[in-house]
């Protein structure tokens, strides 16, 4: 993976039109298969195949059986975001976008709850350091101290600190 680093626009002048995101294609059909399931739950008028399309692509180029729309449900959009996605970063910000967990079970993700709350299984690690479920303060990034020393009007997020004037 590769991604523009401009040390001279974050580092002196914060001035650069060179950083840009890389959407994986994989990420698209699936936010758009969400997006579809979503709009179904809600009652708008939504096809079978527009609802499959996405996650069936991805399925299909993996060589995996595909979804017929009974089958398609958050948990199992989530979960092959989760494997898909894998090791790119993009599982604690679905977290955070949708304010859900998925649980572990055995050889595949189990269910759905909610965000605040959820105590991650870690049982697979061996230091066990993650020891407390998930606060309301995680669903947001702390600012970096490099930003708050560039400009001193911006004071930090709840839960981080340095701590905002009233915490």
């Amino acid at each position: 993976m590769f991604k523009f680093y401009d040390k001279v626009a974050v580092k002196v002048d914060g001035l650069c039109n060179l950083n840009w995101t890389f959407y994986r294609y994989a990420d698209v059909l699936l936010k758009l298969t969400e997006v579809n399931w979503t709009l179904r739950q809600l009652g708008q008028s939504v096809s079978d195949a527009d609802i499959t399309k996405g996650i069936n692509e991805v399925r299909r180029r993996a060589l995996l059986p595909e979804y017929i729309v009974g089958e398609v449900d958050f948990l199992s959009i989530m979960s092959e975001r989760a494997y898909e996605l894998m090791l790119e970063n993009y599982m604690l910000w679905d977290m955070r976008r949708t304010r859900k967990a998925i649980t572990n079970g055995s050889e595949k993700f189990n269910s759905v709850e909610n965000l605040v709350g959820h105590f991650p299984d870690r049982t697979w690690l061996p230091d066990q350091s993650y020891n407390h479920a998930i606060d309301v303060h995680e669903l947001i990034q702390p600012i970096p101290k490099y930003d708050i020393d560039n400009n001193t009007k911006t004071l930090q997020n709840y839960g981080y600190t340095p701590k905002q004037i009233g915490q």
